[in-house]
């Protein structure tokens, strides 16, 4: 299935630990540009719209778990795990390290094997958590999902996103941040191929880490993209019938959604192009022509060219800049917010 927006009441589960702290959900609904027309399931929140009140639900609790479990962590604690793992040469130093770091933390993480997968466990203690449990270990995988993003100078290519909850508003579905599929399980975890393992890291921490995890997220996510991530760079993949294939829908179906919602096929195909770009471009020193053979082109030309003609800027321009995304309901209002939040973070 494609993609939907998140279902209010499912957002409003998350605000649990900001009411019980005294403040009204309108209030940090507002903050998040979050309009409730209708007060029900009809409300759908966009992606960037709930990213950004995980960021805000933190500051105004001044609590890393949202004011979701009975211990807490402070703020900043994420920022220095993140830094933690950007240290590390490979993905699973990286993941040793912050199972470790985690260890007396309200939420634990493992690793474990499966055949040629890698099980990546998250596990909240119900008698810290109590009914929040399942959205506090969600919460954290979808952080170590940035996380090991960043590092990996990609998204993570998860197979599967297991979860405790049996109200998931993506069960049997993609799930709205990591784009794998939603299965319930005992386990709340995520699943990725073993080779993944021994990737090298590409990203350097910057003293914007946080920021630097958040903005590519928050550009991917409200491209609503089908594409596994391993394919999301690879431009000889993005085309209509492995969108079809992967939703596992027609390809009138694809079309006429992107049509209605993101302005057609072609349009979407472009900005996730400069979405990868940009992001190979700002989180990595590597060559534009290195980067460019990642995306598919046979040339830095073509790679050059296309850019130019879509953002009006060349590679060497938007490394130095960045590019602030016009894309969808991701609003330069949204986009701004949200920077100022993670820069909060990243303090």
């Amino acid at each position: 299935m494609l993609a939907q927006g998140i279902p209010l009441s499912w957002v409003s589960r998350h605000c649990a630990g900001v009411v019980a702290h005294g403040v009204p959900p309108d209030v940090l609904f507002q903050e998040c540009l979050i309009d409730r027309r209708f007060g029900d399931d009809r409300d759908q929140i966009s992606f960037a719209q709930f990213g950004l009140l995980w960021l805000n639900a933190g500051l105004v609790v001044e609590d890393e778990g949202l004011g979701l479990t009975r211990k807490g962590m402070p703020l900043g604690f994420s920022t220095l795990a993140l830094r933690v793992m950007l240290g590390c040469a490979t993905v699973e130093r990286a993941i040793t390290s912050i199972i470790r770091f985690y260890k007396f933390a309200p939420v634990r993480f493992s690793l474990t094997f499966d055949g040629d997968e890698a099980i990546l466990a998250a596990y909240s203690d119900d008698d810290d958590s109590g009914p929040n449990a399942t959205i506090v270990e969600e919460l954290h995988l979808t952080f170590l999902y940035g996380c090991l993003s960043l590092f990996l100078g990609r998204p993570l290519p998860v197979r599967m996103f297991q979860t405790r909850d049996r109200c998931h508003a993506n069960l049997d579905g993609l799930h709205w941040a990591t784009f794998a599929a939603v299965r319930y399980e005992r386990l709340a975890a995520l699943r990725f191929t073993k080779s993944i393992l021994s990737a090298q890291r590409v990203t350097a921490g910057t003293d914007e880490v946080y920021w630097d995890m958040v903005r590519p997220w928050l550009m991917l996510s409200e491209a609503k993209s089908t594409l596994s991530e391993e394919r999301w760079v690879t431009l000889g993949d993005l085309r209509l019938d492995a969108l079809a294939r992967e939703a596992g829908v027609s390809l009138s179906t694809v079309r006429r959604q992107m049509t209605s919602t993101h302005g057609g096929f072609r349009l979407v195909r472009e900005r996730l192009l400069v979405e990868a770009s940009t992001q190979l471009l700002t989180s990595c020193s590597r060559s534009v022509e290195s980067i460019a053979a990642q995306l598919g082109y046979s040339d830095a030309r073509s790679f050059r060219r296309f850019l130019k003609g879509a953002t009006g800027k060349t590679p060497d321009a938007l490394r130095a800049e960045g590019l602030r995304p016009q894309m969808g309901v991701l609003t330069p209002e949204i986009f701004d917010r949200a920077r100022e939040a993670a820069l909060r973070r990243s303090a």
